[in-house]
């Protein structure tokens, strides 16, 4: 079968064979399927598209995003094609996939965005076991972490013909034996090879263990954020399948002629028996072919790769392969901070970091009402209207999530107006018509302003008050002891009980309180008056750092409940209690967030406003 290269010039494909000196075509589960070519006293340029035939038959088609001109006498162009795949990193994406999505649902998702592909060849794979936010992603980012996660194969064939299934499983397509083979070369390397893979997630607990025979090469994964075992036995099973990748690797050369009689293409499955070699009916997969025209011989590579560098770079920056499908968590290094329930004198802090979420040009429209996007991918209102909405909204993936920062929109008014509402995921505002940059309300103004050596700013009822250096958030608690024989002590704060601080801003409300004993009816109130309150009962145990957090508007409501707080009580049975804080009220947690932008004009004819850039911002950590 004859083999030839076709590049696409002036509406029709222009045959180059003659002019090429070299070819490799190689596809692989963990990289983008691609062509690297060398032509001789020929040009080729980027954005060029070109075919690879194989006996009349398309077997590559994409487009030429690298060159390399040199000129020695003659000149010489290197290039890489990719496959048309590379035209998805061009989409950025914001998806929220349910468990239960299957990873076949997630690629046909993102495939939706190009026009004209085919997903007839797209298969379903295994779901998610939790929900997935993909946020400020390219749309191939996602494609090749499912398929890596999944240890699927992508590739996009000629005719946009979008093929994802399991490398795994496939019945061989070709059979290769000594007869075909010139020479060979098989590489084993036992550090990458395993037979056995543990799985150890939350507290210790191992959750999933998969093996082949022998099952003498082990190797363990510690995720300490991993508690669904099905989720855990999916990795292992996926990681097994991949360790059949890695640690092994055949190089044959054989004689074009038959090469071409086979019909030996990258991607496909072949059962190798080669009796020098001590293989015998080996299933290895064809990762790469290469030849070079004014030669007779081709090379194959199958059976997987060394692990190169770059594969260890991989996985040491993005975790663990297997758990690249779905929603996944990074963690941290250890330092000091709250965990919700700690060993006393234990702290935990993760590395803090602050996240941006962009909605940049052409603008994401989520729920949009008479908003069109102009030709520069600003959001506009459409002919003939004189007002519309748009919404852009965010919901951290991560549970190292700390606290939203600000919210940011940039627009022109034109002759009309723009206005911007934040809400949260249920519809309560957060705050009205906020200005172009806003920030988070949160009381008080700096993490832990109540509680940093001011216990005389406190009050108390049959106790007394002192600063404390057993803390769990700075270096500060205050220090609450009973000194009269009543069964309750009472601490409030301020002293003088006139705070005057308005709730309409504020959904939770969270303090952190440290005692030997326990209190299983620890009362916290919000006062307004005496006999106009919200109060939650706590059933609070000692001997740790409980974080105690409360939804202000599902709090008990006495007097019919607390909209301005003039004083924060706590009332307990307990001889000594310590409270630390970071913020005492705070606008929302790690959930989703809206903002709402309204456009508006007073007539048609009058120059519709902009909005160009949304960015909201959070800390983790």
């Amino acid at each position: 079968m004859t083999t030839s290269l076709k590049v696409y010039r002036d509406g029709s494909w222009t045959d180059v064979s003659g002019r090429l000196a070299k070819l490799t075509h190689t596809v692989s589960s963990r990289d983008l399927e691609k062509l690297s070519l060398e032509l001789v006293q020929a040009s080729i340029d980027v954005g060029d598209r070109v075919r690879l035939e194989v006996g009349g038959s398309a077997v590559f088609e994409g487009v030429v995003n690298e060159r390399r001109l040199r000129v020695s006498g003659t000149l010489t162009t290197e290039a890489t094609a990719y496959s048309d795949l590379i035209l998805y990193e061009r989409y950025v994406v914001y998806r929220s996939y349910p468990a239960g999505t299957s990873a076949g649902e997630v690629v046909r998702d993102m495939a939706q965005l190009e026009m004209n592909v085919d997903v007839e060849g797209v298969e379903e794979g295994p779901s998610l076991k939790t929900s997935w936010e993909v946020q400020n992603t390219s749309a191939l980012e996602v494609m090749l972490n499912t398929a890596r996660g999944t240890n699927h194969l992508l590739r996009m064939k000629p005719g946009r013909k979008l093929i994802f299934k399991p490398k795994t499983g496939a019945s061989p397509t070709i059979s290769l034996s000594d007869e075909h083979v010139v020479s060979a070369e098989h590489v084993e390397d036992r550090w990458s090879l395993r037979n056995k893979i543990i799985y150890v997630g939350a507290g210790g607990k191992v959750l999933a263990e998969v093996s082949e025979p022998p099952a003498d090469m082990p190797l363990v994964v510690h995720d300490p954020f991993l508690t669904d075992v099905d989720e855990a036995v999916r990795r292992a099973q996926t990681r097994l399948e991949m360790s059949r990748e890695y640690g092994r690797q055949l190089r044959i050369k054989m004689h074009r002629a038959d090469f071409e009689d086979l019909g030996v293409e990258a991607g496909m499955m072949a059962s190798v028996s080669l009796s020098s070699l001590g293989l015998e009916e080996e299933r290895l997969y064809v990762v790469e072919t290469s030849y070079t025209p004014s030669e007779n011989f081709c090379e194959v590579m199958l059976g997987g790769r060394l692990e190169y560098f770059e594969d260890y770079l991989q996985e040491a920056l993005h975790g663990d392969t297997a758990s690249l499908f779905g929603k996944s968590i990074q963690i941290p290094e250890l330092i000091t901070t709250i965990a919700s329930s700690v060993q006393a004198a234990l702290k935990i802090q993760a590395d803090r970091r602050v996240l941006r979420l962009y909605n940049k040009p052409p603008l994401i429209l989520e729920n949009a009402n008479n908003i069109v996007l102009n030709e520069d991918g600003h959001a506009q209102l459409s002919s003939g209207a004189t007002s519309g909405w748009f919404e852009t909204s965010c919901t951290p993936s991560n549970d190292l999530f700390n606290r939203w920062l600000r919210v940011h929109y940039s627009y022109e008014a034109g002759g009309g107006a723009v206005r911007a509402d934040l809400y949260r995921a249920d519809g309560s505002p957060i705050d009205q018509n906020i200005p172009e940059d806003y920030l988070f309300n949160y009381f008080p103004a700096h993490v832990g302003g109540l509680t940093e050596q001011n216990a005389s700013e406190w009050g108390v009822e049959d106790g007394r008050l002192t600063d404390s250096e057993n803390a769990v958030i700075s270096r500060w608690s205050i220090r609450a002891t009973k000194t009269a024989t009543s069964p309750t002590m009472k601490i409030f704060y301020p002293a003088d009980k006139n705070l005057a601080q308005t709730l309409t801003s504020y959904k939770y409300l969270t303090v952190y309180l440290y005692s030997l004993a326990d209190d299983p009816n620890l009362r916290l109130r919000i006062m307004e008056t005496q006999t106009k309150y919200s109060e939650a009962v706590l059933n609070h145990q000692g001997l740790a750092w409980r974080r105690h957090q409360i939804k202000i508007d599902t709090a008990n409501k006495a007097g019919g409940g607390a909209s301005t707080m003039n004083w924060l009580e706590v009332e307990t049975t307990l001889p000594t209690l310590y409270i630390d804080s970071d913020y005492l009220l705070t606008p929302a947690a790690r959930e989703r967030v809206v903002l709402k932008i309204s456009l508006t004009r007073p007539t048609p004819s009058h120059p519709s406003p902009k909005v160009k850039l949304v960015k909201i911002v959070w800390t983790e950590g």
